[in-house]
């Protein structure tokens, strides 16, 4: 149980399938579902960018293929579950391959209301998949990452779910098995990844369409593509082991006011500063009310009342 007073009283979900042009063989199965108080539960950096190193946490099972299944969300916490430090705390008896990926994509659909599969084959997001490792035991908790610098230094420690608008482009990586945002939107996919390169500003990352995809099932993505594929509702979960106690909800911190010119209506100063409406824009929002609260901050900003 959260403590009490922490967690607001109100909260906005969304929640989004997204359509998928099929191609055999690559398969993806990502739909959106975003919960407002996952602003309470942000990882946020103990390291300032310039302390990151390299980093590729070693991976102990083969890469998984999702074959012609929507499951990727399934298989990128299987894969996960493989990766340092996760593969150690690993529960007895729990084997890591496709029928874990698909028992685990099943649970997700019906934490999203559906039937799971079968019959049911309509993605699921990172969200429900978090909650679906954690009720089947295999994590103590989730973060959400919000930035690529948060990203890289979360990934010097621990592996990271993503889930992204995957585009056409993408279907085909380049040397490396580096992969471009290009093309049109196919659907949304989930990957793992489990290394960074700082000075070159890449990641890396397995996908789960078998080892012949790319680099032996492996691909890299630039920062700047994740920053690009994160405002365009992607999203980036890190996990708790499970022998590891789980997060507790800390109140996003609402950014601080810049100076205020003279002469500034007294009336929009107090509209920003004693309504709550600073608090409120700072934590995360999906659909009308994300739409609100970028409005309310692109308002105090043409004020001056933030920087």
């Amino acid at each position: 149980m959260s403590p009490p007073g922490i967690l607001p009283d109100e909260w906005t979900t969304h929640h989004r399938r997204i359509p998928e042009e099929v191609v055999p063989g690559k398969r993806l199965g990502r739909s959106e579902r975003f919960d407002s108080r996952s602003a309470f539960f942000r990882y946020q950096a103990e390291r300032p960018e310039a302390a990151l190193s390299d980093s590729l946490l070693a991976r102990h099972i083969p890469i998984l293929d999702q074959g012609n299944l929507g499951s990727c969300e399934g298989n990128s916490e299987v894969g996960e579950q493989g990766t340092d430090p996760f593969f150690s705390a690993l529960p007895p008896g729990v084997t890591l391959d496709e029928n874990l990926a698909v028992k685990l994509y099943s649970a997700a659909e019906r934490i999203d209301g559906g039937q799971g599969w079968p019959p049911e084959d309509d993605g699921t997001s990172n969200l429900s998949m978090a909650k679906a490792a954690r009720a089947a035991g295999l994590i103590s908790g989730y973060q959400d990452v919000t930035t690529v610098q948060d990203m890289a230094a979360a990934l010097q420690a621990r592996p990271l779910r993503i889930g992204i608008p995957w585009y056409s482009g993408c279907d085909s990586p380049g040397p490396g098995g580096l992969i471009k945002v290009s093309g049109y939107i196919r659907g949304g996919h989930a990957l793992l990844l489990r290394g960074v390169k700082v000075a070159e500003r890449l990641f890396r990352g397995d996908n789960s369409w078998g080892p012949g995809w790319a680099d032996q099932g492996s691909f890299e993505i630039s920062w700047d593509d994740m920053a690009r594929l994160l405002s365009e509702n992607g999203e980036a979960t890190v996990s708790v082991p499970v022998s590891q106690p789980a997060p507790v909800p800390v109140p996003p911190v609402p950014p601080a006011p810049g100076p205020v010119p003279a002469g500034i209506d007294p009336d929009v100063l107090a509209w920003w500063t004693n309504g709550d409406i600073a608090a409120w824009t700072a934590t995360r929002h999906v659909a009308a009310n994300r739409i609100a609260a970028d409005a309310a901050r692109a308002l105090a900003k043409a004020k001056g009342l933030l920087l």
